[in-house]
């Protein structure tokens, strides 16, 4: 699993905080692929139109991604060499998004998910969340896990732009410790909650949040419109796009490398105060 935005600085260690300044009208085409759920999306971000598929793929992503991907390309009338860049999620995402972009010579920009659907639930409140608002995304990792981070929401950063900040990047956990993990990193309760482990794991994660959102997965249109916002803030900086997130360097950041427990560790899960489910140990598979 990866996540990336702009560096505040160029160039700075992965420690260092990282902010997606945003715009509202960002001026570049990309090309954005979202696989990270049972969900499969596509969308294209250009002119100013948002051309997208989305689709329940199940663990079929590898089958249709590449034709949805030929599908919104076409509605808008472009080939892929009229894109600026290409956005990405996860899993096959990462993989298909590469070849994509090192084939056309495009820069590839990684956006994650929970930060896609910190996006989304931004815009379903008409660009109208209060400055500061704390958004915790969370998403089911199978296992009896969540992948999850904690992004603030500022309408005005130290550059003068609105702009998402990662407060706490992209980790793994158990739901019951979630609480534990986020008072150890000096944080409460968070303003708003979304993505479908706070429907799994509700009595667990909905009292670290005020509001549980109805977004639930992200979406390729978020993940597009934010990889456009790193794209032209880049530009503004002088910064050579295809030097700074070249295709051939992408590589996903794993927070977890197993995707199954063993029978013994199961039955210890299955007995602990807090039993996790059945389905939550099928495999998390390859997508």
């Amino acid at each position: 699993m990866s996540t990336a935005g702009l560096y505040r600085r160029f160039g700075e260690p992965r420690s260092i905080k990282l902010s997606i300044c945003l715009r509202y009208a960002p001026v570049s085409s990309i090309l954005a692929l979202e696989t990270s759920t049972e969900y499969c999306s596509v969308a294209l971000l250009r002119d100013g139109r948002n051309f997208a598929r989305s689709i329940h793929a199940g663990q079929s992503h590898s089958e249709h991604v590449l034709a949805m991907a030929r599908e919104v390309l076409d509605e808008a009338g472009v080939g892929l060499s009229g894109c600026d860049a290409v956005g990405k999620g996860l899993r096959i995402a990462c993989a298909v998004a590469q070849g994509l972009a090192y084939g056309a010579d495009l820069p590839l920009l990684p956006i994650s998910g929970l930060a896609a659907m910190a996006e989304e639930l931004r815009i379903a409140h008409d660009d109208d969340l209060p400055d500061g608002a704390l958004v915790l995304g969370a998403l089911d990792a199978r296992m009896g896990e969540v992948y999850w981070s904690l992004l603030e929401w500022r309408r005005s950063d130290d550059c003068g732009d609105s702009a998402w900040v990662e407060l706490i990047p992209p980790a793994l956990d158990r739901p019951a410790d979630l609480a534990l993990r986020l008072a150890a990193e000096g944080r409460g309760s968070a303003s708003y909650g979304c993505g479908n482990a706070f429907r799994i794991f509700r009595p667990e994660l909905a009292p670290l949040v005020g509001r549980i959102a109805s977004v639930e997965v992200p979406h390729a249109s978020a993940i597009a419109r934010l990889a456009a916002c790193v794209l032209d803030r880049a530009r503004d900086r002088g910064v050579e796009a295809r030097s700074m997130f070249p295709a051939e360097a992408a590589a996903p950041l794993y927070v977890r490398n197993r995707i199954a427990l063993t029978t013994d560790e199961r039955a210890a899960r299955s007995s602990s105060a807090n039993p996790a489910r059945a389905s939550d140990f099928r495999p998390a598979g390859a997508r």
